[in-house]
């Protein structure tokens, strides 16, 4: 059985964490794994290298720092119960 790995990172942004997750995941065993990616953002300069990887592609868009705060908690319950009920 294949164990379920999320990868959380803010955007794609050119970044330390970023990158090392890029490496972590070209590199990945997906006989063994079945990685996801969660981001708040699916901007920047590494997307085409992420998409390229054809894996799940979680978006949580909190859209720019004026919204409102009510879709903001509706976002982060829809990214909690992703975890919670993390597919197979």
């Amino acid at each position: 059985m294949k164990k379920n790995i999320c990868f959380f990172i803010g955007s794609f942004q050119s970044g330390g964490a970023e990158n090392h997750v890029l490496s972590i995941l070209q590199n990945i065993n997906l006989i063994r794994y079945n990685p996801h990616i969660c981001t708040f953002r699916d901007s920047g300069r590494f997307a085409d290298e992420f998409h390229k990887l054809k894996l799940p592609i979680h978006n949580y868009d909190l859209g720019n720092r004026l919204i409102k705060p009510i879709k903001r908690i509706f976002v982060f319950y829809n990214f909690v119960n992703f975890l919670k009920y993390l597919p197979s």
